[in-house]
């Protein structure tokens, strides 16, 4: 008798623990309903984060933390005013974007294979960017690995597409 009730007993202590924590999970709430609705609004948020260099310089200058959580790992497209055009110290192309200060800058260092748009970029032009990292440095946002999206640069259209 006393082996049949070991091979009772013994399912029925795995089984208890287990439908508590089922029972534990789906019971589970947020603790407050902006918690809730945080969730809610990063699983639907797009893959891709829009702004402005003005607007990004102001983000990270009042709270660099929540705006680099709110970028998090997405690629990011920046527009912004053309300050300069220069190299940055591993020789990169480095877009300078006016950040709204007249001091500050927005540096987007362009990926290789955008050394020929680079070239034409002039000081003033409006620009558009995408890079897939964004981070702040010195005080100055900092975008790596950026592509020119606007204007297109006659060197990136592709054969026999209006000017």
């Amino acid at each position: 008798m006393e082996g049949r009730n070991n091979k009772i007993l013994l399912p029925s202590l795995l089984t208890v623990p287990a439908l508590v924590l089922v029972w534990a999970i789906a019971t589970q709430s947020p603790t407050t309903p902006q918690a809730a609705a945080s969730k809610s609004a990063q699983s639907l948020q797009p893959s891709t984060y829009r702004t402005t260099a003005i607007e990004l310089y102001r983000d990270y200058n009042s709270d660099a933390a929540a705006t680099q959580a709110r970028i998090g790992d997405r690629h990011i497209v920046v527009t912004g005013t053309v300050i300069a055009v220069s190299k940055d110290y591993l020789g990169q192309n480095l877009v300078l974007l006016d950040a709204g200060n007249g001091i500050s800058t927005a540096a987007m260092t362009l990926a290789p294979d955008q050394n020929a748009s680079a070239m034409q970029l002039r000081t003033g032009q409006v620009i558009t960017v995408s890079c897939e990292t964004m981070a702040r440095y010195s005080d100055a946002p900092s975008g790596s690995n950026c592509a020119l999206i606007e204007p297109r640069i006659a060197a990136q259209e592709p054969p026999g597409a209006p000017g």
